[in-house]
């Protein structure tokens, strides 16, 4: 029976070492882990402040800007056109009234 014991005992004392190795083996893996999600975290952060550089370098660069003003001045030639357009229109209403008028005065004089 002490035999059975003694050998029990020895049991029970490698599965401790087991799990102390195995509780060893899982906090390196863990602070391994910890530091490879650090390391992700900050290049993803920098990869942000990379992205948002470039980005506004984009927003930012002459040729952006140029294309910004040019679609503003169409936008202005177009309404300046349509001015234009409205003015004559407005111009040839006066012009045919006027020429009534004329007609109208000359037909009365008569």
């Amino acid at each position: 029976m002490s035999r059975q014991l003694t050998g029990k005992e020895e049991e029970i004392i490698n599965i401790k070492k087991k799990f102390k190795e195995e509780k060893v083996i899982q906090d390196q893996d863990k602070r391994r882990l910890q530091k490879e999600v650090s390391d992700y975290q900050t290049k993803l952060e920098s990869a942000h402040q990379r992205f948002f550089g470039l980005k506004k370098e984009v927003e930012e660069s002459p040729l952006t800007v140029l294309r910004q003003e040019l679609g503003q001045k169409n936008l202005e030639i177009l309404e300046f056109e349509s001015k234009v357009k409205a003015a004559n229109n407005t111009t040839n209403e006066f012009r045919t009234r006027y020429e009534n008028i004329k007609k109208d005065m000359v037909l009365l004089k008569r």
